[in-house]
Protein backbone atom coordinates (compact mmCIF):
# COMPACT_ATOMS: atom_id res chain seq x y z
CA UNK A 1 0.00 0.00 0.00
CA UNK A 2 1.52 3.46 -1.22
CA UNK A 3 1.36 6.00 1.85
CA UNK A 4 2.01 10.31 1.03
CA UNK A 5 2.64 12.67 3.24
CA UNK A 6 -0.28 15.57 4.13
CA UNK A 7 -0.52 18.11 6.05
CA UNK A 8 -3.64 18.71 8.03
CA UNK A 9 -3.53 21.98 9.93
CA UNK A 10 -0.16 21.99 10.36
CA UNK A 11 0.86 18.61 11.42
CA UNK A 12 2.38 15.71 9.48
CA UNK A 13 -0.43 12.99 7.96
CA UNK A 14 -0.09 9.99 6.79
CA UNK A 15 -3.69 9.21 5.58
CA UNK A 16 -4.02 9.45 1.69
CA UNK A 17 -6.67 12.36 0.69
CA UNK A 18 -9.75 11.04 -0.05
CA UNK A 19 -10.69 10.18 -3.73
CA UNK A 20 -13.23 12.31 -5.65
CA UNK A 21 -16.53 10.55 -6.36
CA UNK A 22 -17.87 9.08 -9.18
CA UNK A 23 -21.29 10.91 -11.06
CA UNK A 24 -23.14 7.71 -9.84
CA UNK A 25 -21.88 8.38 -6.21
CA UNK A 26 -22.72 11.86 -5.80
CA UNK A 27 -26.35 11.38 -7.38
CA UNK A 28 -26.94 8.44 -4.95
CA UNK A 29 -25.28 10.80 -2.04
CA UNK A 30 -27.68 13.65 -3.38
CA UNK A 31 -30.82 11.15 -3.26
CA UNK A 32 -29.75 9.80 0.13
CA UNK A 33 -29.48 13.46 1.73
CA UNK A 34 -32.63 14.57 0.37
CA UNK A 35 -34.81 11.29 1.81
CA UNK A 36 -33.20 11.77 4.79
CA UNK A 37 -34.34 14.74 5.52
CA UNK A 38 -38.21 13.94 6.24
CA UNK A 39 -39.27 17.62 5.16
CA UNK A 40 -37.55 17.54 1.75
CA UNK A 41 -39.65 15.07 -0.23
CA UNK A 42 -42.95 17.09 0.65
CA UNK A 43 -41.38 20.64 -0.16
CA UNK A 44 -40.61 19.46 -3.03
CA UNK A 45 -43.38 17.70 -4.09
CA UNK A 46 -45.41 20.42 -3.07
CA UNK A 47 -43.11 22.86 -5.68
CA UNK A 48 -43.77 20.58 -7.92
CA UNK A 49 -47.60 20.50 -7.50
CA UNK A 50 -47.95 24.22 -7.30
CA UNK A 51 -45.49 24.51 -10.82
CA UNK A 52 -48.06 22.65 -12.83
CA UNK A 53 -51.11 24.97 -11.79
CA UNK A 54 -49.10 28.15 -12.93
CA UNK A 55 -50.60 29.54 -16.80
CA UNK A 56 -47.65 29.00 -19.38
CA UNK A 57 -50.17 31.60 -21.41
CA UNK A 58 -50.54 34.73 -18.53
CA UNK A 59 -48.16 37.10 -19.10
CA UNK A 60 -47.15 40.27 -16.96
CA UNK A 61 -49.66 43.11 -16.90
CA UNK A 62 -48.85 46.02 -19.27
CA UNK A 63 -50.48 49.62 -20.36
CA UNK A 64 -53.22 49.01 -22.60
CA UNK A 65 -52.47 52.21 -24.19
CA UNK A 66 -51.03 52.13 -27.67
CA UNK A 67 -47.40 53.38 -28.24
CA UNK A 68 -46.48 55.87 -29.24
CA UNK A 69 -45.52 56.14 -33.22
CA UNK A 70 -41.65 57.49 -34.17
CA UNK A 71 -42.64 60.93 -34.66
CA UNK A 72 -45.52 61.49 -32.36
CA UNK A 73 -45.33 64.26 -29.87
CA UNK A 74 -46.28 63.01 -26.52
CA UNK A 75 -45.44 66.09 -24.85
CA UNK A 76 -49.27 67.57 -25.69
CA UNK A 77 -51.31 69.29 -22.61
CA UNK A 78 -53.35 66.10 -21.52
CA UNK A 79 -55.51 65.38 -18.48
CA UNK A 80 -54.63 62.46 -15.97
CA UNK A 81 -56.54 61.21 -13.28
CA UNK A 82 -58.03 65.15 -13.09
CA UNK A 83 -55.25 66.88 -13.17
CA UNK A 84 -53.75 69.00 -15.97
CA UNK A 85 -50.85 68.11 -17.36
CA UNK A 86 -49.37 71.79 -19.49
CA UNK A 87 -47.51 70.78 -23.06
CA UNK A 88 -44.08 70.72 -22.95
CA UNK A 89 -42.12 72.02 -26.44
CA UNK A 90 -40.53 68.95 -27.73
CA UNK A 91 -37.52 71.24 -28.68
CA UNK A 92 -36.39 71.59 -25.22
CA UNK A 93 -35.97 68.08 -23.99
CA UNK A 94 -32.76 67.04 -25.69
CA UNK A 95 -33.63 64.11 -28.04
CA UNK A 96 -32.01 61.25 -26.02
CA UNK A 97 -34.24 62.14 -23.14
CA UNK A 98 -37.48 62.03 -24.84
CA UNK A 99 -39.98 59.50 -24.53
CA UNK A 100 -39.56 56.78 -28.07
CA UNK A 101 -39.84 53.23 -28.70
CA UNK A 102 -35.97 51.85 -28.99
CA UNK A 103 -34.77 48.42 -29.70
CA UNK A 104 -33.98 47.20 -26.22
CA UNK A 105 -32.33 43.54 -26.02
CA UNK A 106 -33.10 41.75 -22.85
CA UNK A 107 -34.67 38.88 -21.44
CA UNK A 108 -36.99 40.41 -18.83
CA UNK A 109 -40.87 39.85 -18.98
CA UNK A 110 -42.86 42.73 -20.65
CA UNK A 111 -44.05 45.77 -17.80
CA UNK A 112 -40.45 45.16 -16.27
CA UNK A 113 -38.87 48.43 -15.83
CA UNK A 114 -34.82 48.74 -16.13
CA UNK A 115 -33.15 52.08 -14.52
CA UNK A 116 -29.59 52.87 -16.27
CA UNK A 117 -28.58 55.57 -13.78
CA UNK A 118 -25.46 56.27 -15.37
CA UNK A 119 -26.73 57.10 -18.46
CA UNK A 120 -29.94 58.34 -16.87
CA UNK A 121 -32.55 56.05 -18.74
CA UNK A 122 -35.72 54.03 -17.50
CA UNK A 123 -36.62 51.55 -19.75
CA UNK A 124 -40.02 49.56 -19.85
CA UNK A 125 -40.12 46.69 -21.39
CA UNK A 126 -42.90 46.60 -23.71
CA UNK A 127 -42.24 43.53 -25.90
CA UNK A 128 -39.34 41.20 -27.25
CA UNK A 129 -36.26 43.25 -27.65
CA UNK A 130 -38.52 46.37 -27.37
CA UNK A 131 -39.15 48.94 -24.90
CA UNK A 132 -40.24 53.05 -24.23
CA UNK A 133 -36.72 54.55 -22.99
CA UNK A 134 -37.40 57.96 -20.82
CA UNK A 135 -34.73 60.49 -19.36
CA UNK A 136 -35.26 60.78 -15.70
CA UNK A 137 -33.25 61.92 -12.72
CA UNK A 138 -31.46 60.51 -10.61
CA UNK A 139 -30.89 61.45 -6.89
CA UNK A 140 -27.25 61.08 -4.73
CA UNK A 141 -28.46 57.73 -3.40
CA UNK A 142 -29.72 55.98 -6.71
CA UNK A 143 -25.96 56.13 -7.51
CA UNK A 144 -24.81 54.02 -4.73
CA UNK A 145 -27.91 51.50 -5.69
CA UNK A 146 -28.08 48.37 -7.86
CA UNK A 147 -29.53 44.75 -7.84
CA UNK A 148 -33.34 44.39 -8.44
CA UNK A 149 -36.41 45.63 -6.86
CA UNK A 150 -40.15 44.89 -6.68
CA UNK A 151 -42.94 47.81 -7.00
CA UNK A 152 -44.91 46.69 -4.01
CA UNK A 153 -47.09 49.72 -4.22
CA UNK A 154 -48.97 52.10 -7.12
CA UNK A 155 -50.67 55.31 -6.82
CA UNK A 156 -51.40 57.69 -9.08
CA UNK A 157 -49.95 61.39 -8.41
CA UNK A 158 -48.95 60.34 -4.78
CA UNK A 159 -47.59 63.26 -2.83
CA UNK A 160 -43.77 63.97 -2.08
CA UNK A 161 -42.52 66.25 0.02
CA UNK A 162 -38.62 66.86 -0.59
CA UNK A 163 -35.95 66.04 2.02
CA UNK A 164 -35.00 68.89 4.21
CA UNK A 165 -31.17 68.34 2.99
CA UNK A 166 -32.65 68.88 -0.30
CA UNK A 167 -34.64 72.03 0.73
CA UNK A 168 -31.69 73.28 2.07
CA UNK A 169 -29.56 73.05 -1.08
CA UNK A 170 -32.03 74.80 -2.95
CA UNK A 171 -35.45 76.38 -0.80
CA UNK A 172 -37.45 77.51 -3.58
CA UNK A 173 -38.68 73.57 -3.26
Amino acid sequence: MRSRVGYRRGKKSWALPPRPLSKKALVMRLISTLFRHRTMVPAVLALMVLGACVDPSVSPSTSNQPLPKPDENVYVATMDAGIQIPALPQEEIPETYRRQVVAYETDQAPGTIIINPKTRLLYYVVGKNKAIRYGISVGRAGFEWSGTADVVEKKQWPTWTPPKEMIERDPKL
